[in-house]
């Protein structure tokens, strides 16, 4: 028998196991509460923070563009309202939900006739949810058909695409785009306030004009959905996330005009070319409105927490004329359709670009549009290049002033030193010829520019060579800028000067006494735009080696006078005013008649005489002719009309430039003169109107 003293110490006893069980339970369970507690207490904000960005929506709402304006405050680009009806899937869940469930009844009860087992697979249960959406709003299109006498149908793979994506699904699906005046009206009419579809208005860039100045203007690629939050990223260049960008973004006031804020995020309808596209984000894009959302677990609309209207872009002041630029156009249109072409026009003093046209154009309102570009292409017509600024061209006759320039410059003639000019001159067993095939006798540099005498040109191309080496007449191409990009807003490219280098660096060989000659005529490697001559002869107006062109109006400008960066070009008043009369002489009895009227173009335009240039002869024009040649792959020779001008002669405020490439059309032979003339005759008598409506023109 074991006595009370005998038995174990260790012995468990009730008190002890539950000393041990609330241990265990504290070692257990402790660490876990002191991380639930830590969770509310120090991580609250963060938790919060998640909890909102999965539970709400920030849609940004497409700002209205700034107009464009011409140089008199007309407007060139502006907006207007377009009337969408619009579905909102939130609204409509009921029943979707209730067509679904009938849909998967349906193809279960045809299924189960051959396999009693037969299930619902994950891509076909997909299929019948997009399925229930486009019937739902088909039901709904349906009843605008009747109303509007339309047959539209809702495209199943733009429904599913649309809700299959979780951030879009809470945008509303565009039903009918752009309703006209009449159909707004019976929609109202026929729904009522609170039904799931609704009309929704945005701004659309309207061009009241056409395609005018479509090369300039640019276009907008057509993406008129409605941003949100998949525009936003992860995280700024701060480290905030998205959670904080948002409640930042709330919590400053008038939020939704914090162009700091949304710009970056604000990727819609992007500029694609043109003033559009250069001014953008400093001056046309307007700063996008909100509407801030709580969503469902599905991501569809809940309740819209606040908003707040976009506020439109700032107005852009071109330098353009629009009664000057209409002139252009419709000049093109009338004397050369089908003709690539282009016309600039450009104030002297300020370098303003007045007009700028390029044919063939496009429709600047249909130009983001896909099935347009598509139809375009297919027509075989480059009609996307700018041509007064991107196009390259033998500058022809109208290049002859710089061979003048570097020939007086050089002191190998003097300005009324007179060459003795035959029909040709021949190199090796090769004839150079005149461009008419006449020997025009004792010329001089006025008389040279007056006939556009090739023999002259080429003897005094031969002439620099001897005395001072073919770089002399390359270094006045590139002191003009014929060969470089000019300044202008919207881009442009370079041209070529006509060098030994550049003909060996393209694999052609040296240098020929042949290639002097061409190059003094403006034929041979020499090419430029019509923007670059165009500034050569304000260039030339102002006796001077450069002009920076510019699309925007500068007032400022007015007053003062422009530094172009360039330098006086270096002759002494004797030669200029050769340089000056040569070009005047062009004009009254030269190349250049038709440009300033003194010939009406005799039977040329019997066919219709209200194609006669106007009589311009009180303006004063200094005119060069040219007309270059280029061959085509079919042997033929194909002709390119320019005209280069300034007037006043003594008083320039205004230079033309005209180009006209025959392309494949080398039966129509055209020419400087006659082809190019008039457009600059139709262009100058505009200009006339416009400036010297009140004023009288100066008496010289």
């Amino acid at each position: 028998m074991i006595s009370s003293q005998e038995k174990p110490d260790d012995a468990l006893r009730p008190g002890r196991l539950w000393t041990l069980g609330i241990t265990l339970f504290l070692l257990g369970f402790l660490p876990l509460g002191l991380g639930l507690g830590g969770i509310q207490l120090w991580h609250d904000n963060e938790y919060r923070k998640r909890a909102r960005t999965q539970s709400q929506r920030l849609i940004l709402l497409p700002a209205p563009r700034g107009n464009i304006l011409d140089r008199h405050g007309r407007l060139i680009v502006g907006n207007r309202p377009c009337c969408n009806i619009v579905a909102d899937l939130s609204g409509m869940q009921d029943e979707i939900r209730a067509e679904r469930e009938q849909l998967v009844r349906r193809h279960l009860i045809i299924k189960r006739l051959t396999d009693p087992d037969a299930a619902l697979g994950k891509k076909q249960s997909g299929e019948i949810s997009g399925i229930a959406i486009r019937n739902v709003l088909q039901r709904y299109l349906d009843k605008t058909n009747r109303l509007f006498g339309r047959n539209d149908v809702v495209d199943v793979k733009a429904v599913t695409y649309h809700a299959g994506q979780r951030l879009r699904r809470a945008l509303p699906f565009t039903l009918v785009s752009d309703i006209s005046e009449n159909e707004l009206a019976k929609f109202v009419e026929n729904f009522p306030p609170n039904a799931p579809v609704r009309i929704s208005f945005e701004s659309v860039r309207t061009y009241p004009h056409g395609t005018m100045a479509a090369h300039i203007l640019g276009y907008l690629r057509q993406d008129r959905s409605p941003a949100s939050t998949e525009k936003l990223p992860d995280t700024d260049e701060a480290g905030n996330s998205s959670a904080e960008m948002l409640a930042e973004f709330l919590e400053q006031p008038d939020g939704a005009r914090r162009a700091g804020t949304l710009k970056k995020y604000n990727g819609l309808r992007p500029a694609a070319t043109g003033l559009e596209y250069r001014f953008d984000k400093d001056i046309l894009q307007g700063t996008p409105g909100y509407e801030f959302w709580t969503v469902r677990p599905n991501y569809y609309l809940y309740e819209k927490i606040s908003e707040a209207a976009p506020r439109q872009g700032n107005h852009l002041v071109t330098a353009l004329d629009l009664d000057l630029q209409l002139a252009a156009e419709k000049s093109l249109a009338r004397r050369v359709p089908g003709h690539d072409a282009a016309v600039v026009v450009l104030d002297v003093k300020t370098g303003e670009v007045l007009a700028m046209a390029s044919a063939p154009t496009f429709d600047p309102a249909l130009a983001g549009n896909s099935e347009y570009y598509e139809e375009i292409t297919e027509s075989g017509k480059n009609v996307w290049v700018n041509r007064a600024a991107a196009g390259l061209y033998a500058p022809g006759s109208t290049f002859k002033p710089i061979t003048a320039i570097a020939a007086m410059r050089t002191g190998v003639v003097t300005p009324y030193e007179t060459i003795d000019c035959g029909q040709f001159i021949e190199l090796g067993n090769r004839k150079y010829r005149e461009h008419d095939g006449r020997a025009y006798g004792d010329v001089d540099i006025p008389r040279m520019l007056e006939i556009s005498c090739n023999v002259y040109c080429y003897k005094v191309a031969l002439l620099i060579g001897q005395h001072a080496g073919i770089r002399a007449l390359t270094d006045e191409i590139n002191r003009f800028g014929l060969d470089a990009k000019s300044e202008i807003e919207i881009g442009s490219i370079a041209g070529i000067a006509a060098s030994p280098e550049y003909k060996r660096k393209t694999g052609r060989g040296g240098w020929s006494l042949g290639d002097s000659v061409q190059t003094a005529i403006g034929q041979g490697f020499t090419l430029t735009t019509p923007l670059n001559l165009a500034c050569f002869y304000a260039s030339l107006a102002r006796n001077e080696t450069h002009t920076i062109p510019t699309l925007l109006r500068k007032p400022e400008n007015d007053k003062k006078r422009v530094n172009h960066g360039g330098e006086p070009i270096g002759l002494s008043q004797e030669q200029y005013t050769a340089l000056q009369s040569g070009l005047r002489r062009c004009a009254e009895n030269g190349t250049g008649r038709m440009v300033a009227g003194t010939y009406d173009g005799g039977a040329l335009f019997n066919h219709d005489p209200s194609l006669r240039p106007a009589p311009l002869h009180d303006l004063n024009i200094a005119v060069k002719t040219g007309t270059a040649q280029k061959e085509l792959p079919n042997g033929k020779m194909s002709h390119i009309a320019w005209i280069g001008a300034f007037a006043p002669a003594y008083d320039p405020r205004v230079a033309i430039c005209v180009m006209v490439d025959e392309g494949d059309d080398a039966d129509r032979e055209l020419a400087g003169g006659k082809t190019a003339g008039p457009i600059a005759n139709d262009v100058l008598a505009e200009w006339k109107r416009i400036y010297f409506r009140d004023t009288p023109l100066p008496d010289f």
